[in-house]
């Protein structure tokens, strides 16, 4: 992420110096320095940890909610402490937002390139799964996963999923465990929520294999947790097959290639 953006996030979101300076551990004053264009190259350490703050449009649990449209409707939220799936239900549905350990983070629009593919996806697994008999259960997001029934700060919306055990289904406004299978589509906002934060809540949480599309590069990385991580990447030119069918589902994104859709 480009200073730019993050100094538009700052101004949209209300942060102050000092605040961003509580949260990354920087100095206030170079905090200031840097937002205030004093400081042209800031040490690379320093811009990392300021991109993981500002990455993804994080909503932090520390922002003022009078700053925060995101919280105005609903004043009975508390400041200064993680949020729950309780809280989570009471939010608007819009923005559309996910919560992980306890820290909300805004989703935005797909594209319609993501869109797509998102449809390619579930047509092809749903084709395969009506045709071999199998008793797993595909979805498409928008959908509420509670990954552990144990931990109630996390609730995520991925791409595309699997679930093949129907208990995980019996709470019919969420799922609450972890699914066989999950497809997150990757876009420049979301790459480091989708490949970083949500694929070490995925392995935790006993999702069995992870799939991340990336649009913008063709290729599709697969990562089969149950074989001790084993990670391959593809071109969209190259048939996939999903290691936890024992290869029988192939999945084609060869249309979109070179931008195609």
């Amino acid at each position: 992420m480009k200073l730019q953006e993050m100094m538009e996030l700052k101004s949209e979101k209300g942060y102050s110096c000092a605040w961003i300076a509580e949260q990354t551990g920087i100095p206030v004053s170079t905090v200031r320095k840097i937002f205030g264009g004093e400081t042209k190259q800031p040490r690379r350490e320093t811009m990392q940890a300021l991109e993981e703050l500002f990455a993804g449009a994080t909503v932090d649990r520390k922002v003022k909610p009078q700053k925060l449209p995101l919280y105005e409707e609903d004043n009975a939220l508390e400041q200064n402490r993680l949020y729950t799936i309780d809280d989570y239900y009471r939010m608007p549905d819009s923005p559309r937002v996910e919560l992980l350990d306890g820290r909300l983070f805004v989703m935005t629009a797909p594209t319609l390139t993501h869109q797509s593919i998102s449809i390619s996806l579930i047509r092809q697994i749903c084709d395969f799964i009506d045709k071999s008999g199998h008793k797993c259960t595909p979805f498409i997001a928008p959908v509420d996963v509670q990954l552990d029934e144990k931990d109630d700060t996390t609730i995520v919306q991925p791409d595309v999923l699997i679930v093949c055990d129907e208990n995980k289904l019996a709470d019919d406004r969420r799922i609450i465990g972890a699914p066989d299978f999950i497809i997150e589509i990757i876009s420049p906002t979301n790459r480091k929520h989708d490949t970083v934060r949500k694929k070490k809540k995925y392995e935790q949480a006993g999702v069995r294999e992870y799939w991340m599309v990336d649009p913008d590069d063709q290729t599709i990385i697969t990562t089969t947790f149950e074989d001790s991580n084993l990670v391959s990447i593809h071109p969209f030119s190259e048939p996939v097959s999903v290691a936890i069918s024992d290869g029988k589902l192939i999945i084609d994104l060869s249309s979109f290639c070179d931008g195609d859709v």
